[in-house]
């Protein structure tokens, strides 16, 4: 809180609001002024990666109008990632414009964006990796991938005859199939800083993006997946996840 002669000002909330492919700052002030105060005047820059209409933004507003409690909704890009704003500056101001004095000033605000969370085509890569990579059991029981032909047991379910098998050699048999078992995925993310280059998009976004993406469908499945983001400040790691419920620690740890 700062206050300046006759006016102060106090800010209250900043946040991000994510709605589809839109972001946008919540920014939200607490304004008070003596009746010789008309109003505010209130600015704030905006990094080059967030600009959508002008790098500052500026707004004017009677005290009367706002009720002592103003709220800013800024279009920003969504960009992934840890971003500095600033310096916001609120300024009081008479009705003629010939009175300004800065009565609170905030050099940086930290906003912290997370990647969209988005379906990737991603069955068939999966399906080749799951065959690949040791998630079949090579004993038979419950699955979905045919393992062998073997001879009727009482207690078999008649959906696991095989009908061709039985035919040809006139006598019952039965179909079996490979047991299927979770795997663990390790997505490592590569945070350095020739990772920030490009536009409008960074390769850093593009990585985080498919991230996300790829743990999302995983988790889905039942495997368990991990994070992890090198960045010049160490690892962050968002540790094993099992649900998707838990997906929301890999959104926190990329937009860090």
């Amino acid at each position: 809180t700062l206050i300046s002669g006759r006016a102060s000002c106090k800010l209250t909330d900043v946040s991000v609001s994510l709605a589809g492919g839109a972001a946008s700052l919540k920014v939200v002030l607490e304004l008070s002024c003596r009746p010789t105060c008309y109003g505010f005047e209130v600015s704030l820059n905006l990094p080059p990666q967030l600009v959508i209409e002008a790098s500052t933004y500026r707004v004017k507003v009677a005290l009367a109008e706002t009720s002592g409690r103003l709220a800013l909704d800024i279009p920003i890009a969504r960009r992934t990632g840890l971003h500095v704003v600033g310096p916001l500056v609120v300024a009081a101001t008479d009705p003629l414009g010939l009175f300004r004095r800065a009565v609170y000033v905030r050099e940086s605000l930290v906003v912290r964006i997370p990647p969209e969370v988005a379906a990737a085509p991603l069955a068939r890569w999966y399906g080749i990796m799951r065959a690949s990579s040791g998630a079949r059991t090579l004993t038979p029981g419950h699955g979905l991938e045919y393992h062998s032909t073997r001879d009727y047991e009482p207690g078999d379910e008649l959906r696991v005859v095989d009908w061709k098998a039985t035919a040809r050699i006139g006598r019952l048999f039965v179909k079996t199939f490979e047991v299927e078992t979770p795997i663990k995925v390790f997505l490592l993310v590569d945070a350095l800083p020739h990772m920030f280059v490009g536009g409008p998009k960074t390769l850093f976004e593009y990585c985080a993006d498919l991230t996300v993406a790829i743990a999302n469908y995983l988790l889905r499945r039942g495997d368990t997946v991990e994070v992890a983001v090198v960045s010049e400040d160490g690892v962050r790691r968002s540790g094993e996840l099992r649900s998707v419920a838990r997906l929301q620690k890999v959104l926190e740890v990329l937009a860090n």
